[in-house]
């Protein structure tokens, strides 16, 4: 950055555009006067670390769960910064298509965000995701998890909810 100014004091801002590397910089400042005679700053230290991805994880319904068609499908993730910021807003997918937002903890919690869509699902495999945003603006998006949607469950003994059958 270079700069003129006449009259003293002088303050200058430094911008970095873009993005530091993760790693750490040494800082200084050279002032020349119209005379060409110039002063160098003492460094000062600059440390820029990598952040921690946010933790998005979905609660229920697990992957592997089983709904009878049509089904509402109720979702929920937990949702957490490590690096001290706040979770702003958890978006939910099935896949690329966004099926809603959910901008605030659920009632109760200040971790876990629900959403429930309005439209039920028919039969079929479907796979969905959860990306969560923070107020430093990182997203991590979590890992999928696959629902199916049966046009009629199976009956029997295996008809249990510990199995992964959920009446819809």
């Amino acid at each position: 950055m270079t700069a003129a100014v006449s009259g003293q004091p002088a303050t200058f801002t430094l911008k970095v555009d873009g993005v530091l590397s993760a790693g750490s910089y040494a800082l200084r400042a050279v002032a020349t006067d119209n005379l060409g005679l110039a002063t160098t700053s003492a460094s000062i230290s600059l440390e820029v670390k990598r952040p921690l991805p946010l933790v998005v994880a979905f609660s229920p319904p697990p992957s592997g769960t089983v709904f009878a068609a049509p089904s509402s499908i109720p979702l929920s993730v937990a949702a957490t910064d490590p690096n001290g910021g706040t979770i702003t807003k958890v978006e939910f997918y099935v896949g690329t298509t966004l099926l809603g937002t959910a901008a605030a903890p659920a009632s109760g919690s200040s971790s876990v965000f629900s959403f429930t869509p309005t439209t039920a699902f028919g039969a079929g495999s479907y796979l969905f995701t959860a990306r969560a945003y923070d107020s430093f603006g990182w997203v991590t998006t979590s890992a999928p998890i696959a629902i199916t949607v049966l046009a009629t469950l199976p009956y029997g003994s295996d008809f249990e909810a510990a199995q992964g059958y959920v009446v819809g």
